[in-house]
């Protein structure tokens, strides 16, 4: 090549020279297109075929790529051949670069590990002179997400979420639905005991209110047929005194039944002779049968395995309750010359009793009225009577049967009843398991009157005693009145209407016994029972609760606030007298017992344990004697300062002293202040006219003469 002077520039070619100017030489601004010329899939080539395109790469503008499928690689390369090794490059994947990412030369972008989702790929060149060439037709990459990524699975996540959270939603509302239910079955359940309880306290209270007005007339009843003679009047006095029981019996049957009722009928099992029972039974019904012209007969013969039934558990109560029931309706419902036949027997162990045990089958089989068929079925329920038909099951009030039958279910067995033909009689069973009763030590077995406690025996009174004091508390007026005009010979009786009046009257005079009825206003006999025990001055006075609470929580809860008996409405006048005796016999002798030692107690606390039984007498002795051994010198002191120191009055002084130690307060206080002296003399704590003064004899001869009459000895014989 050749300068010129005038700076063009000179080249030999193939046509000869070409000449030119440089400063006449412009760059070249075109801007080359760029081509996709190479594509490899996890660094393999694409296969067009395989990938079943209809184009090539140069116009390919979208691929769809599996989740696996996400290293992708990109050839491309720009159109413009004038000087290649000055090509420039740079690319951009949207979604995965911010900006332009320049090759310097390099015609290749790799892409590792893309998530799925939608790809743009975009690229531009420049042959080095001009600028960048705009990015046309990108190629769009799609890289499909696992199926378990998918929308349709997502889909079905939301789905599943939206029944989850519908479940759940539901599962709350029924929770809170079933918590709403237990409290309102927590509540109905809670209503239907108070009900219940209701129920039981209306028919306990009915029960009292019945058996108070039956007192007031059996017993009057009772008295005019023992005393009086005219025929006429004992008709009438035996009649009524006849309906009164059988009042008496439906009340009894309203109690048992609100028991049943409220779950509150329990057993009361004893270990006896089964058929003793039965027979005891059958032989209260003999004159009513003989008298009715009906044959009344028992089978018992041993062959029917009675030996079985003389050692077995049962409530006798309530084998009594269901047996007068059945054959007093047999002996109801059968005519005249007609049979009431009652047989025991003992059958097969019974499977579903564990342990299995025999089981005693009681039947009554009469030849009355019968029962139709249609009512065979229904006669246990309560209250069913057969209007307007000539039936057994229209006459009564539907009680007996129904009280029976679950008095028998309670036990563990059942009644059916019978009557295949009307009007040719009927046949009722009662079934209980026989449970076999423990032996005695001896080996011999118990005997069923074993557990029932008798009456008390009328004791003996005192020679030379005082009329004992008795308080009797109960608020009908008219039995009040009855019960004084019973026991008023031979007995001081004082009266008080309610419980409250009646610890009044019991603190003031301080009583030897006390009757109280249980259920009375302001205070009940529980109330007043638990203020008299836990009081010293009135804690060693017996007490008797008369009541129509006949049943054997009510007796428990009785003797366990403290009282000394427990008699049920209507009572007996003599087993009243009976128990009234015995109770105030027995502390008689308990005072004649402590009383021969109680002078000779100590002060100190120790030593008066051994002088009483309970507590409250014990420390109110103690407090006593230690008053005495204070004022041990003082002659002068009286019956009116002990009183006002031990903060009681002296009349309540008197008959609480009278009450523990037989004793008046002028002969304890004389008889201790004597083994007081006595104690000295052996001591030897002094001579005898200064023990005398020690313990309050002015007069040393007084002293003497009291101490002989004591001991039998002077005090000079000690000394």
């Amino acid at each position: 090549f050749f300068k010129a002077t005038d700076g063009a520039l000179l080249f030999g070619g193939v046509n000869g020279l070409n000449h030119f100017y440089p400063e006449a030489v412009l760059p070249e601004t075109a801007r080359p297109p760029v081509c996709i010329v190479g594509l490899s899939i996890n660094h393999e080539p694409l296969n067009l075929e395989k990938r079943r395109l209809k184009t090539s790469l140069d116009c390919l503008r979208e691929i769809q790529l599996d989740y696996e499928e996400n290293n992708v690689s990109f050839e491309f390369a720009a159109l413009d051949f004038t000087a290649p090794a000055q090509n420039r490059y740079r690319y951009r994947l949207v979604g995965v670069d911010d900006d332009w990412v320049e090759t310097k030369g390099a015609r290749f972008a790799h892409f590792s590990h893309l998530a799925p989702g939608h790809y743009e790929f975009r690229v531009q060149g420049s042959n080095g002179e001009g600028g960048w060439q705009e990015a046309t037709n990108p190629v769009v990459v799609v890289v499909h997400p696992p199926w378990y990524r998918s929308g349709l699975a997502y889909l079905c996540y939301a789905l599943f979420l939206a029944w989850g959270a519908w479940r759940a939603y539901q599962f709350q509302i029924k929770r809170v639905k079933e918590r709403e239910q237990l409290a309102f079955e927590h509540r109905e359940t809670e209503r239907v005991k108070a009900v219940e309880q209701l129920k039981t306290n209306f028919f306990s209270n009915v029960t009292h209110e019945f058996r108070t007005p039956l007192t007031l007339m059996i017993e009057p009843l009772r008295l005019i047929l023992q005393k009086t003679k005219d025929p006429e009047v004992l008709e009438h006095a035996r009649l009524a005194e006849q309906n009164s029981q059988k009042l008496l019996g439906l009340v009894n049957q309203l109690l048992d039944m609100s028991k049943l009722e409220s779950g509150q009928m329990t057993l009361d099992l004893i270990c006896g002779n089964f058929t003793e029972t039965v027979r005891d039974v059958f032989e209260r019904f003999l004159p009513l049968a003989e008298k009715r012209g009906i044959k009344f007969t028992l089978r018992s013969e041993d062959s029917a395995g009675f030996g079985k039934l003389s050692n077995v558990l049962y409530d006798a109560h309530k084998v009594e309750l269901v047996l007068n029931n059945l054959i007093s309706n047999a002996l109801k419902f059968t005519p005249e010359n007609g049979r009431v036949d009652v047989s025991l027997d003992v059958a097969a162990p019974a499977a579903s009793l564990k342990p299995e045990s025999p089981q005693i089958l009681l039947s009554v089989k009469d030849t009355g009225i019968g029962i139709p068929p249609e009512a065979l079925g229904k006669i246990f329920e309560r209250f069913y009577q057969v209007d307007g038909s000539n039936t057994r099951v229209a006459e009564g009030t539907g009680i007996g049967l129904s009280l029976s039958k679950e008095l028998a279910e309670l036990m563990g067995g059942g009644i059916r009843a019978e009557s295949p033909v009307a009007g040719k009689g009927s046949t009722f069973t009662f079934w209980l398991p026989a449970l076999p009763g423990p032996l005695s030590q001896t080996g011999q077995e118990e005997r069923a009157g074993d557990p029932v406690t008798a009456p008390a025996l009328m004791v003996e009174k005192a020679p030379g005693a005082e009329t004992p004091l008795v308080l009797v508390i109960e608020d009908n007026a008219e039995l009040r009145r009855f019960i004084k005009n019973s026991i008023g010979e031979g007995w001081q009786v004082i009266e008080a209407a309610d419980g409250e009046e009646g610890l009044k009257r019991a603190f003031e005079l301080l009583p030897e016994l006390v009757i109280s009825d249980v259920m009375m206003p302001r205070k009940d006999g529980f109330e007043v029972c638990d203020a008299l025990k836990n009081h010293e001055l009135t804690a060693h006075i017996p007490v008797i609760l008369l009541t129509a609470k006949s049943a054997l929580e009510s007796k428990i809860k009785g003797l366990r606030r403290g009282a000394d008996d427990y008699l049920a409405k209507p009572f007996h006048t003599e087993e009243l007298l009976a128990r009234m005796e015995n109770l105030v016999e027995t502390r008689r002798r308990l005072r004649e017992r402590y009383g021969r030692s109680a002078a000779a107690v100590p002060a100190d606390e120790a030593a008066g344990e051994r002088s009483f039984p309970t507590d409250l007498d014990r420390e109110f002795m103690r407090r006593f004697v230690l008053v005495l051994e204070q004022h041990l010198s003082d002659e002068n002191i009286g019956v009116e300062e002990l009183a006002h120191k031990m903060l009681v009055s002296r009349v309540q002084l008197y008959r609480k002293l009278k009450a523990l130690t037989n004793q008046s307060v002028t002969d304890f206080v004389r008889d201790y202040r004597l083994d007081r002296a006595m104690a000295m003399l052996k001591e030897r704590k002094g001579m005898v006219y200064e023990v005398a003064a020690g313990v309050g004899f002015s007069s040393e001869s007084y002293f003497s003469r009291a101490f002989k009459e004591r001991f039998g000895i002077s005090p000079s014989q000690v000394v």
